[in-house]
């Protein structure tokens, strides 16, 4: 009997103790390809796909160049307006994804970004560079956008 106690208790020891805890490597690859695949649904443009990756939960946010959109609502109505503006002409490219990890259910991602914006001919397409960051949080569903931040660097006036 204390055998099988104790082989009880080491089951239920590892099942609870493993439940959130991913390694740190473990984590970075989610939400790296959490990442890839909100820029991937962006470049199609897939709103409902960029959408599902972002959190329900209260407090969720995004700050695009000094806007700022408030719950999931919001960004949704943000992201419908800026696919329609874009209709198709607009690329993002990422360049090395950096997570960091928080505990075993929050991370901090980091990345430049390029985006592309097409004119009607190749030469009217601007690229323009800057920097996105994230902050996820890891639930029931897996990892989720709690908030997301891109700034791009200013336009570069001829002349200058």
């Amino acid at each position: 009997m204390p055998r099988v106690f104790a082989i009880l208790c080491a089951t239920l020891l590892f099942a609870c103790c493993g439940c959130n805890n991913s390694s740190p490597e473990a984590t970075r690859t989610e939400v790296q390809q959490l990442v890839r695949d909100y820029v991937d649904a962006s470049n199609k443009p897939d709103v409902t796909a960029m959408m599902e990756l972002v959190s329900r939960t209260d407090g969720v946010s995004m700050a695009i160049n000094g806007s700022v959109a408030r719950g999931w609502d919001a960004i949704r109505t943000y992201n419908d307006g800026a696919t329609a503006a874009a209709s198709g002409s607009f690329q993002m490219a990422l360049g090395s994804i950096d997570v960091r990890p928080l505990g075993g259910t929050a991370a901090i991602v980091v990345a430049p970004v390029t985006l592309t914006i097409g004119g009607a001919n190749q030469d009217e397409s601007v690229q323009r560079t800057g920097a996105l960051s994230m902050v996820l949080e890891k639930g029931d569903k897996g990892w989720k956008i709690v908030h997301q931040h891109m700034s791009l660097e200013p336009e570069q006036v001829e002349g200058d």
